[in-house]
C-alpha cells in the first residue's frame, strides 16, 4: 500500500494568497495532485493507494475524481476531522 498524507494546512500557500490548497492548483495542464501522484503510475493497477485528507475545498471528491483520472485501481480515502500537529 502506499500512503499519501495530504491533511496539512496549507499555510504557506494560503499567506501568499492562494486560495486553493496547493495540490489543486494547476500546473501545465494537470493539478500538482496529479503531477506528484503520477510519479507511482508504475503501480497503479497493483498496489492499493490510500490518501489521508482533511476535507477542506472539496477535497475528498477532487481526490476521487483525479484517482479516476489517472486510473488508479484501487484508491482509499482516510478523512480526518481536524488538523494533526504534524
Amino acid at each position: 500500500m502506499i500512503v499519501i498524507p495530504m491533511a496539512g494546512l496549507s499555510r504557506r500557500f494560503t499567506e501568499a494568497g492562494y486560495a486553493l490548497p496547493k495540490y489543486m492548483l494547476p500546473a501545465h495542464g494537470r493539478s500538482l495532485f496529479a503531477h506528484a501522484v503520477s510519479s507511482f503510475a508504475a503501480y497503479f493497477e497493483s498496489l492499493p493507494f490510500m490518501f489521508i485528507l482533511r476535507d477542506v475545498a472539496g477535497t475528498r471528491d477532487f481526490v476521487v475524481d483525479e484517482c479516476r483520472r489517472l486510473g488508479i485501481r484501487d484508491a482509499r480515502i482516510a478523512t480526518l476531522d481536524a488538523p494533526t500537529r504534524g
